[in-house]
Formats: structure tokens, C-alpha cells, sequence
């Protein structure tokens, strides 16, 4: 398939403020979200449109692929789109690891009915992952390999989202700033952890986390 472009992650990378404010509005891109990690061939399942850029956009390409449980990691997925679409343009938004971890971990915590301290859930995630490596292993086979920089786009959006669409080809769109999906502080986050440890049933607290998910992120 060609004028395919795949945004593959990562998962707190601002991915969501893109999927939602900007490739949407993008003209003459048609926009294909999302794509299935677990079945990459069911790209080809949707309407197609020729004579326009198709964009697929979904982190889990990337985060779904994290869990030291699951087999198939990043590495494969790369290397089962790269077999059904090789002349695909690649996009990758990378984070300061340190950072990226702690927001993973924050999102775990606000979807999640109970409470695991960091180091727990660190335990059972590859976080030995490698963007460097990765973004090596994408260029040796893709031709077209874009890496963004979550920072850059937290530091001068518009300059980011030019970067972004000069890649696709195409023009700037039209779009709304500001932050979605934001992480919790640490407030939220220590109210939260008292929540998710009180002797109740997890259908309640997860009821609960639920409420004060929602809450969270209005104000």
C-alpha cells in the first residue's frame, strides 16, 4: 500500500493530543485510527483512499508489546509491518526515559482497581527497551523514519506539528493546544493510592478510581 504513514507511538507522547487535535484536521490525509498491533494485515480492511495520504495512528504498535509475558515485542511488530507494507512512512515520539516511566506508571495507577508501589510494576515491564536500538532497527528497513522528541513538543508545539506534517506532506492544520490524557500530581496521586488501599470490594473501588479519574481530569 502506498501513501501509507504509521504512527506507531510512543504511549505517553503527547499520541493522544495528536490522535484527537491534529491528524483528524490534517487536509487531504486521510486518517485511519487505529490500526490492529495484534493483526497488522486488517490495515488493508479499511476504506482506502487513493490520490490521499492514509494515516494509521496507535501506540499500541509499541506499548502493548512492553510486558516481559508477551512474546512479541516491538522488534516484531516492526518487522511484520515492514513484510506486508515496505514502503510505509514511519513516525516515532520518543520521552526522557526516566520521566516516560513514571507517566506509564501514573496511568497505570488511574486505570487500574488496586494499588502496586512503583517498583512492582517496573518488575514486570522490559524496561531494558532500547529507543536508540529501536530507532536503528526501523531505519534499517524503512526508508522514511520520522523521531520527535516529546519534548520539543512540550517546548514549541507549533514548530513540532510543522516538523510532523512536513513529513506526511502536507499542510499544518487548523488545531487546539493544551493537554490530554494529562498526568496526575502528586496530590492526585498520593489521594488515589489511599483509595485503591481501602478495605472495600474492587468493584467499588474501581468504581471510585473511576470517579476520581474523571475528576482529575477536568480540573
Amino acid at each position: 500500500m502506498k501513501n501509507l504513514v504509521i504512527h506507531i507511538g510512543l504511549p505517553r507522547t503527547g499520541t493522544t493530543f495528536l490522535q484527537k487535535n491534529v491528524f483528524p484536521n490534517i487536509e487531504n490525509v486521510h486518517f485511519l485510527h487505529r490500526g490492529v498491533p495484534s493483526n497488522i494485515r486488517n490495515i488493508v480492511s479499511y476504506k482506502v483512499l487513493e490520490g490521499k495520504v492514509n494515516l494509521v495512528s496507535d501506540e499500541l504498535y509499541t506499548i502493548n508489546n512492553f510486558s516481559s509475558t508477551n512474546e512479541v515485542g516491538p522488534f516484531v511488530v516492526a518487522d511484520r509491518i515492514y513484510k506486508i507494507f515496505p514502503d510505509a512512512k514511519i513516525i516515532l515520539v520518543i520521552r526522557e526515559k526516566e520521566d516516560w516511566k513514571r507517566s506509564l506508571y501514573n496511568q497505570y495507577l488511574k486505570s487500574k482497581p488496586s494499588y502496586i508501589s512503583f517498583e512492582e510494576w517496573e518488575s514486570d515491564i522490559l524496561f531494558d527497551f532500547d529507543f536508540k536500538k529501536y530507532e536503528i532497527y526501523l531505519k534499517k528497513f524503512f526508508k522514511e523514519v520520522l523521531v520527535l522528541h516529546y519534548e520539543d513538543m512540550k517546548k514549541e508545539q507549533k514548530r513540532f506539528i510543522k516538523d510532523l506534517c512536513n513529513f506526511i506532506g502536507c499542510k499544518v492544520p487548523e488545531h487546539t493546544t493544551g493537554v490530554i490524557n494529562k498526568s496526575l500530581s502528586k496530590r492526585q496521586l498520593k489521594f488515589m493510592r489511599r483509595v485503591k488501599n481501602l478495605e472495600v470490594p474492587n468493584c467499588l473501588k474501581k468504581f471510585l478510581a473511576e470517579l476520581l479519574r474523571h475528576i482529575f481530569d477536568i480540573i
